[in-house]
C-alpha cells in the first residue's frame, strides 16, 4: 500500500514515478524531498523535523518486513497478528501523512503542475499502444 501511495504521489509531483526497484526507503526519501518536508527546509519546527525523521525510521523498518513477511514474496515466516497490525497501522500513518501534506500544499498553491509523461498518456487512455 505504501509503495502504491508513494508511486502515485511521485506521478502527481514529478509527472512520472522513479525507478526504485523495490527500494522503499529511497522512494520515500524522494517523495519527502519533493514535498519539502525534509531537513533542508528551514521554516519547519525542529520538533516536527524530529517526528519526520522518525517516519524515515518507520519506513526503514517496513522495507525488510515487506520482503520477509509479506504475501507478495516467499515468506520467511508468517507475522503474528499484533506484528501485522502495527506494520499495517504504521504504513497507513505514513501514507496518510504524505497524502495530507500533498493535498495541503496543493490547496495552498505551493506545488507546481508537472508535465504529463508518455506513461500518463497511456494510463489515461486505458492501455498501451
Amino acid at each position: 500500500m505504501l509503495e502504491a501511495v508513494l508511486r502515485e504521489l511521485e506521478i502527481q509531483l514529478a509527472g512520472a514515478p522513479g525507478d526504485y526497484k523495490g527500494d522503499l526507503p529511497r522512494q520515500f526519501k524522494a517523495v519527502v524531498k519533493q514535498l519539502r518536508i525534509d531537513d533542508e527546509r528551514r521554516d519547519l519546527d525542529d520538533n516536527f523535523k524530529q517526528v519526520a525523521r522518525g517516519l524515515v525510521q518507520v519506513v526503514n523498518g517496513l522495507a525488510p518486513i515487506r520482503n520477509k513477511m509479506s504475501d507478495g514474496h516467499a515468506r520467511e515466516r508468517k507475522p503474528e497478528i499484533h506484528e501485522a497490525r502495527v506494520v499495517l497501522n504504521a504504513s497507513k500513518t505514513v501514507a496518510a501523512f504524505l497524502v495530507d501534506c500533498y493535498l495541503t500544499q496543493k490547496e495552498q498553491g505551493e506545488l507546481s503542475t508537472p508535465t504529463p509523461s508518455h506513461n500518463d498518456d497511456e494510463r489515461a487512455s486505458g492501455g498501451s499502444t
